[in-house]
């Protein structure tokens, strides 16, 4: 009988033993304060021209930074065999309250970028975070890789006063931050004899996804003859922006001379069809080169049509 009073005397210190297991409470913490806190982090990929979010499969990697309220690194954290969903979280302890934003790039990888370290306590949005490896003036191929970035709404991480873990939600929207570009040239007779490449300034990201200053890279691509006066390259670059040089550039390797050169970006944006071409929404661009006789003194041929994705952006006049 003694023993089941014992037992039974015993109970209220085990209940209050699970509780401990299983809440936060001041047998375990000094203060509720003490609990320990996270922010919760969902990731999607959705532009502005589309009506609902997205999972994309292809980001398997992810690299997330968290801020403090000073811009200044608080965390980093590397996550491998990602598989996005709605359901997918990611969770970043805090032990303290206070303003955070989560940064986030997507397949961010040694064997194509250059990536600097980081340092808790110092590293800003603003230090640079990685360079496109290179060899000389090319850029290393991209072709089977894609680069996304994001980053979350600033969210209040509140003075825990519950007794247990306490998570704040926030979410990052994954921006794809590489660009497939296929350029043919059409109308040209001994298309074997022309060179396309693509040169842009864009190598180089700070941590908050924004191009650091830099010497233009070229990408690299094979022009090959696709047809009796056609030929193509296809292209995979970082993201071609506005303000800075996105050059494509058609050689006659034959004469030596330059036939063709304009800034990508720059004349889609001063087309008449600019309204109707978002850039952040296009990550797949066709641009079809119309070239033509000239009868000029060096008797030859130059571009006269620029398309893109099925859009006419430029048409030239020349002696014909």
């Amino acid at each position: 009988m003694k023993s089941i009073y014992k037992l039974l005397g015993g109970l209220p210190l085990v209940m209050l033993s699970l509780v401990g297991l299983t809440s936060c409470d001041k047998w375990i913490y000094e203060g509720f304060e003490d609990c320990p806190q996270a922010i919760k982090v969902g990731f999607y990929s959705q532009t502005e021209c589309a009506n609902q979010k997205s999972y994309p499969q292809r980001v398997t990697r992810l690299n997330i930074y968290a801020f403090d309220k000073n811009d200044v690194l608080y965390s980093t954290h590397i996550v491998d065999n990602v598989r996005l969903s709605d359901a997918y979280e990611y969770s970043i302890p805090v032990d303290k309250p206070g303003l955070y934003s989560v940064l986030s790039w997507g397949n961010l990888a040694d064997h194509y970028y250059n990536i600097n370290g980081v340092q808790v306590g110092k590293t800003t949005k603003k230090d640079v975070l990685f360079r496109l490896r290179q060899e000389g003036k090319w850029g290393e191929n991209l072709r089977e890789t894609t680069l996304w970035y994001g980053e979350s709404p600033v969210v209040q991480v509140e003075r825990n006063t519950t007794n247990y873990e306490r998570f704040t939600p926030t979410s990052v929207n994954l921006r794809e931050y590489t660009n497939r570009i296929a350029v043919v040239i059409e109308k040209i007779p001994h298309p074997e004899d022309y060179k396309i490449e693509i040169a842009s300034s864009n190598g180089t990201y700070q941590m908050n996804g924004r191009i650091a200053s830099t010497d233009s890279t070229f990408y690299p691509g094979e022009t090959k003859v696709v047809g009796d006066s056609t030929c193509r390259a296809d292209f995979t670059t970082l993201k071609l922006e506005s303000g800075h040089k996105n050059t494509l550039i058609v050689t006659n390797k034959a004469k030596g001379v330059e036939m063709f050169r304009t800034d990508l970006v720059g004349v889609i944006l001063s087309s008449s069809y600019a309204e109707n071409i978002n850039l952040r929404c296009l990550n797949d661009f066709r641009v079809r080169l119309v070239a033509h006789h000239c009868d000029c003194p060096e008797n030859t041929y130059q571009i006269v049509e620029i398309w893109v994705n099925d859009w006419l952006i430029h048409s030239y006049s020349i002696g014909v």
